[in-house]
Protein backbone atom coordinates (compact mmCIF):
# COMPACT_ATOMS: atom_id res chain seq x y z
CA UNK A 1 0.00 0.00 0.00
CA UNK A 2 1.33 3.49 -0.92
CA UNK A 3 1.11 6.15 1.73
CA UNK A 4 0.32 9.45 0.02
CA UNK A 5 0.46 11.42 3.25
CA UNK A 6 4.24 10.99 3.57
CA UNK A 7 4.85 11.93 -0.06
CA UNK A 8 2.85 15.14 0.30
CA UNK A 9 4.88 16.25 3.33
CA UNK A 10 8.09 15.50 1.45
CA UNK A 11 6.93 17.60 -1.54
CA UNK A 12 6.05 20.51 0.74
CA UNK A 13 9.45 20.33 2.45
CA UNK A 14 11.28 20.29 -0.90
CA UNK A 15 9.19 23.22 -2.14
CA UNK A 16 9.96 25.20 1.03
CA UNK A 17 13.69 24.46 0.70
CA UNK A 18 13.71 25.58 -2.95
CA UNK A 19 11.78 28.73 -2.05
CA UNK A 20 14.33 29.60 0.64
CA UNK A 21 17.22 29.04 -1.80
CA UNK A 22 15.57 31.30 -4.40
CA UNK A 23 14.95 34.04 -1.82
CA UNK A 24 18.57 33.87 -0.60
CA UNK A 25 19.84 34.06 -4.21
CA UNK A 26 17.71 37.17 -4.88
CA UNK A 27 18.90 38.86 -1.69
CA UNK A 28 22.54 38.04 -2.51
CA UNK A 29 22.22 39.41 -6.04
CA UNK A 30 20.67 42.61 -4.68
CA UNK A 31 23.47 43.02 -2.11
CA UNK A 32 26.11 42.61 -4.81
CA UNK A 33 24.42 45.17 -7.07
CA UNK A 34 24.15 47.68 -4.22
CA UNK A 35 27.87 47.33 -3.51
CA UNK A 36 28.65 47.70 -7.22
CA UNK A 37 26.90 51.09 -7.40
CA UNK A 38 29.62 53.67 -7.89
CA UNK A 39 27.88 56.98 -7.41
CA UNK A 40 29.28 60.26 -6.22
CA UNK A 41 28.71 62.19 -3.02
CA UNK A 42 29.75 65.80 -2.84
CA UNK A 43 29.64 68.79 -0.58
CA UNK A 44 31.22 72.20 -0.15
CA UNK A 45 30.71 75.92 -0.58
CA UNK A 46 29.35 77.20 -3.91
CA UNK A 47 31.77 79.53 -5.70
CA UNK A 48 30.00 79.90 -9.08
CA UNK A 49 26.44 79.29 -10.23
CA UNK A 50 25.54 79.64 -13.93
CA UNK A 51 21.86 78.95 -14.75
CA UNK A 52 20.77 76.64 -17.56
CA UNK A 53 19.38 79.57 -19.59
CA UNK A 54 22.92 80.94 -20.00
CA UNK A 55 24.41 77.58 -20.99
CA UNK A 56 21.66 76.75 -23.48
CA UNK A 57 22.19 80.02 -25.39
CA UNK A 58 24.91 79.54 -28.07
CA UNK A 59 26.03 83.18 -27.71
CA UNK A 60 26.63 83.04 -23.95
CA UNK A 61 27.53 79.40 -23.34
CA UNK A 62 31.26 80.10 -23.56
CA UNK A 63 31.19 80.96 -19.83
CA UNK A 64 29.92 77.44 -19.01
CA UNK A 65 33.40 75.96 -18.74
CA UNK A 66 32.98 72.92 -16.43
CA UNK A 67 29.79 71.41 -17.85
CA UNK A 68 29.90 72.82 -21.36
CA UNK A 69 27.03 74.12 -23.45
CA UNK A 70 23.71 72.42 -22.84
CA UNK A 71 20.51 72.56 -20.86
CA UNK A 72 21.92 72.17 -17.35
CA UNK A 73 23.03 74.44 -14.55
CA UNK A 74 26.75 74.83 -13.84
CA UNK A 75 27.45 74.70 -10.12
CA UNK A 76 31.12 75.04 -9.18
CA UNK A 77 31.96 74.59 -5.52
CA UNK A 78 34.97 74.17 -3.27
CA UNK A 79 34.80 70.99 -1.19
CA UNK A 80 35.60 71.24 2.48
CA UNK A 81 38.89 69.54 1.72
CA UNK A 82 40.42 71.63 -1.04
CA UNK A 83 40.19 71.66 -4.85
CA UNK A 84 37.35 72.99 -6.97
CA UNK A 85 34.66 70.56 -8.11
CA UNK A 86 31.49 70.92 -10.19
CA UNK A 87 28.09 69.35 -10.69
CA UNK A 88 25.73 69.79 -13.65
CA UNK A 89 22.08 69.30 -12.67
CA UNK A 90 19.63 69.33 -15.59
CA UNK A 91 17.45 72.37 -16.24
CA UNK A 92 14.49 72.43 -13.89
CA UNK A 93 16.22 70.32 -11.23
CA UNK A 94 14.55 70.83 -7.84
CA UNK A 95 17.05 71.74 -5.14
CA UNK A 96 16.27 70.93 -1.52
CA UNK A 97 16.43 74.42 -0.10
CA UNK A 98 17.16 77.76 -1.77
CA UNK A 99 18.85 77.93 -5.19
CA UNK A 100 22.58 77.25 -5.10
CA UNK A 101 23.93 80.80 -5.07
CA UNK A 102 27.60 81.65 -4.46
CA UNK A 103 28.50 81.42 -0.79
CA UNK A 104 25.83 78.80 -0.02
CA UNK A 105 26.74 75.34 1.22
CA UNK A 106 25.88 72.39 -1.02
CA UNK A 107 25.53 68.70 -0.27
CA UNK A 108 24.34 65.98 -2.65
CA UNK A 109 24.85 62.73 -4.47
CA UNK A 110 24.03 60.95 -7.70
CA UNK A 111 25.17 58.66 -10.51
CA UNK A 112 27.66 61.18 -11.90
CA UNK A 113 28.08 64.96 -12.21
CA UNK A 114 25.38 65.15 -14.91
CA UNK A 115 22.79 62.98 -13.09
CA UNK A 116 22.47 63.96 -9.42
CA UNK A 117 19.80 62.35 -7.22
CA UNK A 118 19.52 65.12 -4.72
CA UNK A 119 21.19 68.45 -4.02
CA UNK A 120 20.59 70.25 -0.74
CA UNK A 121 21.62 73.84 -0.20
CA UNK A 122 21.71 76.12 2.83
CA UNK A 123 23.07 79.50 3.91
Amino acid sequence: MIQTEGLMHRKINIFAALLIIVILAIISAWAISVRAFSGINFGGRVTTYIPAATCANPYTCSVCIPCGCGSWDNVVFTPFGGNSFYVCPPAGFRYQGPPSLPGFQILGGGFNVYAPFQISTSF
